[in-house]
Formats: C-alpha cells, structure tokens, sequence
C-alpha cells in the first residue's frame, strides 16, 4: 500500500524555499534587525561572498542585548560577532526524511542548504516540509 504521506523518495530540493534569503558577514546588527522586520524569518543564513560561514537566529539577538550599556555600540557591531560559526548545512540532494532527521536530533527548525562549494542555494524550514505533506492531502 502506497502512503501518500511518505516523503522517503523526496530531495531538498524539492522542497527548500528560494532564492534564498541571507545576510552577509559585515552586515550591522541594525541591518540584522530590519532584514527580521522586513523578511519576518526567525534566521538566516550568513554568508561572505554568498558561501555560508554562520547562522543567525532572532533568539541570538535577543540573547546578546542583555547586558549592553551603549545600545549604540550594540547596533553598530556586525553580525560576524553574532552569528554560530559553523552551522549544520544540507545538500539539495539529501533525502527529506534524512534531513527531518538531522533538524529534530538537533533541535533546529531551519537549515541553510549549499552546493559542493558552500555557497547556499535555499533554506528548509519545518514549514516547507509541512507544506509539502500539506499539498499531499
């Protein structure tokens, strides 16, 4: 029996949102803050020459204002100082039900996917991968 909900043949490709949208490196945190006003995602990839260096959520930015004197100071730093270094990223090509996987061992809701030379290509959300078995109804 054939189950309409099951994604196992399905790429990333597939289902990941593009273009994407990211930040760059150098951007300000004030930058950081209209792209998340404007865009309304809870993170971005960041990127330097459109190749993935970090990640940035809302909650990082939350996080780092605690504490600040000169709030000033704060807006005019860069998302570089902010960012997690390193991020967990997909292929297009990795199977959704491997990359459903990876965001739930891991407890991300969101995943920059990139090329053979780093350089993203779309980002996956929960949302995306709901919307597919959505479309399967």
């Amino acid at each position: 029996m054939n189950n309409k909900y099951d994604l196992s043949d399905r790429k990333i490709k597939e289902v990941m949102s593009t273009p994407p949208s990211y930040i760059n490196k150098d951007a300000t945190i004030e930058e950081l803050v209209e792209k998340f006003k404007e865009e309304h995602f809870h993170a971005f990839p960041v990127c330097d020459e459109g190749k993935l260096v970090g990640v940035v959520t809302k909650a990082d930015l939350v996080e780092s204002i605690g504490g600040k004197k000169k709030m000033s100071d704060f807006f005019a730093s860069h998302v570089v100082d902010l960012m997690t270094q390193n991020p967990t990223s997909l292929s297009p090509e990795i199977h959704i039900s491997e990359a459903l996987d990876k965001m739930m061992s891991q407890d991300i809701r969101f995943l920059p996917v990139t090329d053979e030379e780093n350089k993203v290509v779309g980002v996956v959300s929960y949302s995306d991968i709901a919307g597919e078995i959505a479309k399967r109804e």
